[in-house]
């Protein structure tokens, strides 16, 4: 046993593996790949329209924060007990059966130091989260609803708003706070909608329309998505990447393209200019991991659709000429998912240089998705 665990690779020496993807898909599997690597980098989607983040969007034109908060909170170094009372404040949400009356005043108490949770917090972390909240309070409009609002979310717009309309120092300030064991960016810092056309030739606007899970699932085939800056606008818009964004996705040891909500978390992701290009330089491995669950979005869509819809994705960002094994090396199909694509389809996939792993990667515990312990060891070894 001691040999094994001497054998074993420090995460804080592990590779920089890089995730495109959105929110609650991804938590529990960076709550695991911290165990394996303290590098990993994770490009989230700042698109989302429903819950908490769609208010916070109207009011101040910003982009929605909430799968950052999510993922930081995911991140985080629970092991010490200072963050770990920094992670339950920030996970707390308001009630809804309250007035906004009694809710602000919860507001202010939590703004005064006035709950358990600062006790074992660092003074760095509470002067943070104070700061941040208040200066959020002093900027609320009359008519912002705190029913079922979060406690991060707030947090991370009034930092927003303190850094003049910057995601990136607050996420820096609570990187910091939490002992974040990785990386986590937003994709694109400024507002813009998702709208998905539809095979019968509608046009869905809003990322919370499209998932399925805030209103019934779409019963069309999803024809394509895109970015937009304006709700009552169906126009193409396709805003730059940072250099910053270029730099991590260049430099990562792996690229994965992970389990989640196909569209609106992974795809969204690559469409603005200069993610395909990117990951066409990298010079890492590229790999993609299916679904194993029901994802609406992928209605009427075979693996093999959503590898092809993948890769035309991907190959829109780049130059013509960009073979498709600079974009994609690996599909890792589960025992699940082993008889899901034809002989003719392997074959296909293996001209291109893409090649199919196959493992079990359930466990007991985990069915029917993957094991997250599982999962973390094999991309590990696929890092480069």
């Amino acid at each position: 046993m001691l040999s094994d665990i001497a054998l074993q690779p420090k995460a804080e020496l592990g590779p920089a593996i890089l995730f495109f993807s959105g929110g609650s898909a991804l938590a529990k599997l960076s709550k695991t790949i911290k165990q394996y690597t303290h590098h990993s980098i994770h490009l989230v989607t700042t698109f989302d329209s429903g819950g908490c983040s769609a208010q916070l969007r109207q009011h101040f034109d910003m982009p929605a924060i909430g799968d950052i908060r999510n993922r930081l909170l995911a991140l985080a170094n629970d092991q010490q007990p200072s963050v770990n009372s920094a992670i339950k404040l920030l996970k707390l949400r308001f009630p809804t059966n309250q007035s906004q009356a009694q809710l602000k005043t919860k507001l202010c108490s939590i703004i005064n130091r006035q709950m358990p949770h600062f006790r074992k917090m660092s003074s760095q972390c509470q002067n943070s989260i104070c700061q941040n909240l208040r200066h959020f309070y002093s900027v609320m409009p009359p008519n912002f609803s705190l029913k079922g609002s979060s406690i991060g979310n707030l947090c991370i717009a009034g930092g927003y708003l303190l850094g003049n309309k910057n995601l990136q120092p607050v996420i820096e300030e609570l990187t910091q706070c939490l002992d974040i064991k990785g990386q986590v960016k937003p994709i694109i810092d400024e507002l813009y909608h998702l709208v998905a056309e539809l095979s019968d030739g509608r046009y869905v606007t809003g990322q919370h329309l499209i998932t399925g899970k805030e209103v019934a699932p779409i019963k069309q085939k999803i024809q394509q998505v895109f970015l937009s800056a304006s709700e009552d606008n169906t126009f193409p818009v396709t805003p730059n990447i940072k250099p910053e964004i270029q730099y991590s996705i260049n430099s990562a040891d792996l690229i994965c393209y992970p389990p989640g909500s196909f569209y609106s978390s992974i795809l969204a992701n690559l469409l603005p200019q200069g993610v395909g290009s990117s990951i066409a330089n990298a010079k890492c491995n590229k790999v993609y991991i299916p679904n194993l669950g029901v994802d609406p979005e992928q209605y009427a869509m075979s693996v093999m659709d959503t590898i092809q819809s993948l890769l035309s994705y991907l190959k829109s960002g780049c130059d013509i000429n960009t073979p498709y094994q600079n974009l994609l090396n690996y599909i890792v199909l589960d025992d699940q998912l082993s008889q899901c694509l034809s002989f003719n389809e392997e074959a296909l996939l293996a001209s291109h240089g893409i090649n199919l792993i196959r493992a079990n990667l359930v466990s007991a515990d985990s069915a029917p998705y993957y094991d997250n312990h599982k999962l973390s060891e094999l991309l590990v070894s696929l890092a480069k």
